[in-house]
């Protein structure tokens, strides 16, 4: 039952862990976006009044929404998954080392054995035998009732 609850446990901070991480890595990729969406329009406002006329108006929408789209998705991917990442490699390495110590330790047969019964419990025990053979019932002749 307690193994059940540790599991349990451990699934529920997985999961406090990489919804925290995700908060994170949106709450990033808004800010990025709102970062790069102002550079652009700043940019776009320095520009002469020739380029536009000779730019598309599709092609500078298009670049706008793109171009952050992607890198503002590829921050939030990375932040995302990062976070998983890094507490894994942590749980790896950790139940690796637990594991290596395990590892370290001397093998059950080369452990010094250690008798359950003493030998005078032993030979008490084999006294007994003999003492309750003696006690059988003989038959006629000298056989014995089996």
């Amino acid at each position: 039952m307690w193994l059940a609850a540790a599991f349990f446990a451990i699934d529920l901070l997985s999961t406090a862990a990489v919804s925290v991480g995700n908060y994170y890595g949106d709450v990033m990729s808004q800010k990025m976006r709102a970062t790069l969406s102002s550079r652009y329009f700043r940019k776009l406002l320095a520009l002469p009044q020739s380029y536009f006329d000779d730019e598309l108006t599709g092609t500078i929408t298009s670049r706008l929404n793109r171009s952050i789209a992607e890198a503002t998705n590829f921050a939030k991917m990375f932040s995302n998954s990062l976070f998983t990442v890094l507490l894994t490699t942590v749980a790896v390495l950790v139940i690796s080392r637990d594991l290596l110590s395990l590892a370290r330790r001397p093998p059950i047969s080369r452990l010094p054995r250690v008798s359950v019964a003493d030998d005078a419990h032993v030979e008490g025990l084999a006294g007994l035998r003999k003492a309750e053979e003696r006690k059988r019932p003989t038959g006629p002749a000298g056989a014995s009732w089996k």
